[in-house]
């Protein structure tokens, strides 16, 4: 069995059944190596994702909290402009 045939194996079975193969020694030697490697990949696609997702509710947080900043300006800016407008009518 090569490694991409190996992999896709891998990915078929799942990493939870994966992982549980390679705790009870339920696969020789060379697949073994291979679903570590697998592991070890499928790891670190995982941390990317994750990472990628909280840059992404950083940005969404940083983006709200200036939108509030903004409405917060705008209301300080309205309340001598309707101060104004009260006193002229």
């Amino acid at each position: 069995m090569d490694r991409e045939e190996a992999f896709r194996q891998f990915a078929e079975t799942g990493e939870d059944r994966v992982r549980l193969h390679i705790s009870t020694g339920g696969y020789p030697h060379l697949i073994h190596g291979l679903a570590i490697e697998w592991l070890a990949e499928q790891d670190h696609l995982s941390r990317s994702r994750n990472e990628a997702s909280q840059r992404e509710q950083y940005r969404t947080a940083l983006t709200a909290k200036n939108a509030a900043i903004v409405a917060a300006v705008a209301a300080i800016i309205s309340i001598p402009l309707a101060t104004i407008g009260i006193i002229i009518t």
